[in-house]
C-alpha cells in the first residue's frame, strides 16, 4: 500500500512560546496553536488549543502539555507507518494475528 502522504520527517513548531489571552466581551480564554511541518518547512497540519487558564486546557480537563503531546505524535505518524509498512517484508516472524491488525492499520493510515 503506498503512502500518499507527506513524507517524514516531521517536526513540531509552537506558533507562540506561551499561549495569548483572547477577550471577547465578558468571556476571556487563552489560544495557541502548533505547526507540524515537513523537512521543507511547509505545513502539514496544525493543532490549535483554547483554555481555561493558561496552563489548563478545556474539555476533558486536557493540559497544555497533553496538547504538546498529541502533536509530537502526529508528527512521528509518517516515519510510524514506514516502520509497519517495512514489517511487510519480514511477516513470517509476527504473529498472523499481529500481522492482519498491522496490515489493517497500514489500509486504514494510507486508504482515503
Amino acid at each position: 500500500m503506498e503512502n500518499l502522504g507527506t513524507k517524514a520527517p516531521w517536526t513540531v513548531e509552537k506558533q507562540l512560546e506561551k499561549p495569548i489571552l483572547v477577550t471577547n466581551g465578558k468571556i476571556e480564554w487563552y489560544h495557541s496553536v502548533a505547526y507540524i511541518k515537513d523537512q521543507d518547512g511547509r505545513i502539514v497540519a496544525d493543532v490549535s488549543y483554547s483554555t481555561d487558564h493558561e496552563m489548563m486546557g478545556c474539555g476533558r480537563n486536557e493540559t497544555i502539555k497533553k496538547w504538546e503531546a498529541n502533536c509530537l505524535l502526529i508528527s512521528k505518524a509518517p516515519e510510524m507507518l514506514e516502520m509497519l509498512q517495512s514489517l511487510e517484508n519480514d511477516n513470517g516472524s509476527i504473529p498472523e494475528l499481529m500481522w492482519n491488525k498491522i496490515k489493517q492499520l497500514i489500509k486504514e493510515a494510507t486508504e482515503i
